[in-house]
């Protein structure tokens, strides 16, 4: 059945929040889950729905750079248009932003950062954001994935340790600690 198109008109910064609101209003959100061939035109800011010049490749590959980079910036003049995706330093790679509120624009928003990062091989692109190997251990194993200490380990042994670790507290400091980041009644085996 072949592939589609879709044309954009997208700020360059804002290349993944604005595809939100395109899909959304195209009807396409949630629904749109095949390949399509992306044709971007970047909009001049200040100009008053100006775009800029550009032909062929160029301009799709530019898209999936800066969506991707939408997908982890750490720009304060966007900070209306949070990143899904943060940096964990001790784990040397970004993880899901655990920040954000549950909420319909959220689910929108990752939903939409997905299909672009789908979108990259039928566009022949590469995705501006270094996204994690966990993230795609999770969705190729589905519902049998778990995470464990094995996989916190993998991901972030400095997490790991400090977990671990807290195996060697008192009865007293453990169950502060527990207080402390509202886990109150677990045991150690559960918090572990």
């Amino acid at each position: 059945h072949g592939e589609g198109k879709l044309s954009l008109r997208v700020q360059r910064e804002l290349a993944l929040h604005e595809t939100v609101t395109h899909l959304q209003y195209a009807g396409k959100l949630f629904t749109h889950t095949g390949a399509v061939k992306v044709f971007p035109l970047f909009m001049v800011p200040g100009e008053n729905g100006a775009v800029e010049a550009g032909e062929g490749h160029g301009p799709r590959k530019e898209f999936f750079v800066e969506a991707g980079a939408g997908m982890v910036h750490d720009k304060k003049e966007l900070r209306g248009n949070p990143p899904i995706f943060t940096y964990v330093r001790s784990a040397g790679q970004y993880s899901l932003n655990l920040s954000l509120p549950r909420s319909a624009e959220m689910e929108a928003l990752a939903w939409t950062a997905g299909w672009i990062a789908g979108q990259t091989v039928a566009n022949r692109s590469l995705l501006g954001a270094p996204l994690p190997l966990l993230l795609f251990e999770r969705l190729l194993r589905g519902d049998k994935f778990e995470v464990d200490m094995g996989v916190l380990d993998a991901f972030d042994p400095e997490a790991a340790l400090a977990i671990k670790n807290t195996t060697r507290l008192q009865e007293a400091e453990f169950r502060q600690m527990l207080d402390l980041e509202d886990c109150a009644g677990m045991t150690r085996d559960e918090y572990t």
